[in-house]
């Protein structure tokens, strides 16, 4: 499995949240979780207050290509192509290390 840690953070006070919506989509596919696994105290109320962040690690398929696009959905929500920028900051620090031996 592949896991992400994912945080819902409140812009609002009491603002509820389904963290079953969440899903990866990428190259024509659409990933579920299939576990999530909670950190933060509170999670399981779904619901966070004003500035409010709670975490959870979230389990995907093993299929989920890190080094693909990736777009992450929740309802109308979308991260858009800024996966990419991750994995680009990624492959450039492993070139520092990988430059230092």
């Amino acid at each position: 499995l592949q896991p992400f840690l994912v945080g819902y953070t409140g812009f609002e006070k009491e603002i509820s949240f389904d963290p079953t919506r969440l899903e990866i989509r990428s190259e024509g596919a659409t990933h579920y979780s299939r576990f999530i696994v909670p950190v933060s105290p509170g999670f399981d109320r779904h619901v966070v207050d004003l500035y409010q962040t709670v975490y959870a690690i979230y389990l995907f398929p093993a299929e989920v290509d890190l080094t693909a696009t990736l777009e992450f959905r929740y309802g109308d929500m979308t991260s858009g192509s800024s996966w990419r920028g991750v994995v680009d900051r990624v492959q450039r620090a492993k070139t520092r290390l990988d430059g230092g031996r």
